[in-house]
């Protein structure tokens, strides 16, 4: 994925992303930089998830968050390293760890903003850290494996 090619919305993140409704979670993608990249996760109370969790008070559910945390890594952008491969050429990408923590719950109204940062990429595996808030509010932090999976030629250009 090009570093220029921000913002992305709901349409170009269909496009790059393997995912559909529900499990597409990213809103928009706001930036995109050497190792990082900042997108938006907006929680509506007409989300299926809240007829169940919880029918009194509306809280997202964590493992939705988790989630979303974890798809923002999917446009963080090509690191300034040359040594690290170009992530354009997977196509899919399988998480393997998740290490978070919760500091409060995303309730409708919320606009999260998802900071994802590269910690380090080996070979298909890559590392990276993503911070969750709304406002200036810290509301989720956590680190994430994922293993990417190589486009074939008729897959990538």
């Amino acid at each position: 994925m090009s570093d220029s090619v921000v913002p992305l919305d709901a349409d170009a993140i269909r496009a790059l992303l393997p995912l559909r409704h529900p499990y597409l979670l990213i809103d928009r993608v706001i930036s995109v930089f050497p190792g990082g990249c900042i997108a938006l996760k907006h929680i509506t109370f007409s989300d299926p998830s809240f007829v169940g969790h919880f029918p009194e008070k509306a809280v997202y559910p964590g493992s939705l968050l988790m989630e979303s945390m974890a798809q923002s890594g999917y446009f963080m952008g090509t690191p300034e390293d040359a040594t690290a491969p170009d992530r354009t050429a997977y196509r899919e990408s399988f998480l393997v760890s998740a290490n978070l923590k919760f500091h409060r719950p995303a309730v409708p109204g919320d606009q999260i903003l998802l900071r994802a940062r590269l910690v380090r990429q080996e070979n298909a595996l890559v590392h990276y850290k993503v911070d969750a808030h709304v406002g200036a509010a810290l509301i989720a932090s956590g680190t994430f494996g994922a293993l990417l999976r190589v486009a074939t030629s008729e897959e990538h250009p």
